[in-house]
């Protein structure tokens, strides 16, 4: 073997390495939904509704607000240990 093919070699066993280090990224998916209840008068304001869903377990939750929803997506990924989200 030569100095160039060593190099090579060691590149390449470095890089995998460096590879098997970091860890992949990981993903959660949501379906929010946002729906705008209709007001019986015309002098009160819109009101909005979001719920978050999750497809994999079919779990839902309702918010009457987005910081409720921010709260929660926020408690959410501090709490969330699951490696295979």
């Amino acid at each position: 073997m030569t100095l160039s093919h060593i190099q090579k070699h060691l590149a390449r066993e470095t890089f995998k390495m460096s590879q098997a280090e970091t860890p992949a990224p990981r993903y959660h998916h949501f379906i929010l939904q946002l729906r705008q209840e209709l007001n019986l008068t015309a002098a009160e304001s819109p009101v909005w509704r979001l719920s978050l869903e999750d497809p994999r377990t079919g779990e839902r939750k309702g918010f009457r607000t987005v910081d409720e929803l921010a709260v929660y997506l926020k408690t959410w990924m501090q709490t969330s240990s699951d490696p295979n989200l």
